[in-house]
């Protein structure tokens, strides 16, 4: 998902652990991160960065979706539509708050899990954009489902 930099703040040591954020708690990560501090004679403090490599790419992606459907939304084009169900929110509110709810339970679950150090607005803007992106894989799939449905409709009835 993301990785975790841990960096001595000690004067003149250049120290670093980058580690994945899953591993960033684990018992080995806390140990070797100790483990820097005995060479240090104390207890010394780590500056915590965390990174998302995706993130940037995957928020591009939302927006152009977001985009679409807005465009769909506007000229009423069904071709377009079928790939933008956010249309169908127009007519159908419930859908709109299931979709809304995904998206807010996805963001403050990986937010929630901030590792020591790292920020929880930026962890909820990570959360957010990766549960939108999971949110439109998943009218992708609909729509494609209902294509596949409609159409085998009409290739049993010749």
């Amino acid at each position: 998902m993301s990785a975790v930099t841990h960096a001595c703040v000690e004067p003149d040591c250049g120290w670093r652990q980058v580690v994945s954020s899953r591993r960033a708690r684990s018992a080995d990560a806390v140990r070797e991160r100790t483990e820097h501090s005995g060479v240090h004679g104390r207890d010394v403090g780590f500056a915590v960065r965390e990174r998302w490599p995706w993130l940037w790419p995957l928020f591009a992606v939302n927006l152009v979706w977001l985009a679409v459907s807005v465009y769909a939304a506007v000229s009423g084009d069904f071709a377009v539509s079928v790939f933008a169900p956010q249309v169908a929110m127009l007519q159908a509110w419930w859908l709109a708050a299931i979709e809304i709810v995904l998206i807010a339970v996805g963001t403050f679950s990986y937010a929630s899990t901030v590792p020591a150090g790292a920020s929880f607005w930026r962890r909820a803007f990570a959360g957010l954009t990766m549960s939108a992106f999971l949110v439109m894989i998943g009218n992708a799939v609909a729509a494609f489902a209902l294509l596949f449905f409609v159409g085998s409709l009409f290739a049993s009835s010749l």
